[in-house]
C-alpha cells in the first residue's frame, strides 16, 4: 500500500470534481485502507494521502520547491 498511517494536521479547504471511473477507484483505495490498518478513513483524507505520496515522491516538483523556498528566502 502506498499510503502511510494518515498523521492529523490542520486542513485548508479545496473544493474539486472526479471523473466517475477515478471516484471509483478511490473508494477501492479507502476499503484498502480500511483493510491494512483497520479504521475507516474519508475520501478527504485518502486524496489528501495520496497528493502527499505523489508530491513526495516527485523528485522534479521536490527541486523545484527547494529552488523556490531558497528564492523566497
Amino acid at each position: 500500500m502506498l499510503l502511510k498511517k494518515v498523521v492529523k494536521e490542520s486542513k485548508v479547504q479545496v473544493s474539486c470534481k472526479f471523473d466517475e471511473s477515478l471516484h471509483e477507484d478511490l473508494m477501492l483505495y479507502k476499503d484498502l485502507y480500511k483493510s491494512v490498518y483497520g479504521e475507516d478513513v474519508s475520501m478527504n483524507v485518502v486524496v489528501e494521502e495520496l497528493l502527499k505520496t505523489v508530491l513526495a515522491k516527485d523528485k522534479d516538483f521536490q527541486k523545484f520547491k527547494k529552488q523556490n523556498l531558497k528564492n523566497e528566502s
